[in-house]
C-alpha cells in the first residue's frame, strides 16, 4: 500500500474563493506546503464533505471535516441552519412552481396546449436555492 502524502486540515485562510455547483462547492485553495493556488471540487453527500483536496504541484493533501467545512462556508455565505435551509428550499420551490404560471411566460411556454414550464420546476430549484443563500464576503442582507 502506498502511503498518502502528509495532510493539513483545510482552513479559512487557505481558501481564496468558493463557488457553489450542483455537486458541492468549487474551492480555490492556496497549498499550505508550496503556496500553489489550485481549484478543487468539494463534493458533498447530504451536506457532509467527501474527499480530500490534493495540490497538483506537490501532492500535499488538504482535508476537511463537517465542522471546518461549515466554518469555511459561513465565511462566504450566511450561516445556514437546517431550519433556514428548509425555508430557503420552500421559497425556491414556491418560485420554481409559479414563475411559469404568469404571462408572458405561460403563453410563451405553451406548445399545442402542452405546458412546457412545469417540467422545469424540479430542475431549477437548486439554482434558486443558490441565488437565495449566496452572498459576497462582507455584504449585508
Amino acid at each position: 500500500m502506498i502511503p498518502k502524502p502528509e495532510a493539513t486540515e483545510l482552513s479559512r485562510d487557505r481558501i481564496l474563493g468558493i463557488s457553489l455547483c450542483l455537486e458541492g462547492a468549487s474551492l480555490r485553495i492556496e497549498c499550505a506546503a508550496c503556496k500553489e493556488v489550485f481549484d478543487s471540487l468539494q463534493s458533498t453527500m447530504g451536506g457532509v464533505p467527501m474527499g480530500d483536496h490534493v495540490c497538483p504541484q506537490c501532492k500535499h493533501r488538504h482535508t476537511s471535516d463537517p465542522q471546518s467545512y461549515n466554518t469555511i462556508l459561513t465565511a462566504y455565505f450566511e450561516d445556514c441552519t437546517t431550519s433556514r435551509a428548509a425555508a430557503f428550499n420552500a421559497e425556491a420551490m414556491r418560485v420554481a412552481t409559479s414563475w411559469h404560471q404568469s404571462e408572458p411566460w405561460r403563453s410563451t411556454l405553451e406548445y399545442k396546449g402542452i405546458d412546457l414550464g412545469s417540467p422545469t420546476e424540479r430542475e431549477i430549484v437548486s439554482y434558486f436555492n443558490c441565488a437565495f443563500i449566496v452572498r459576497k464576503p462582507g455584504s449585508k442582507r
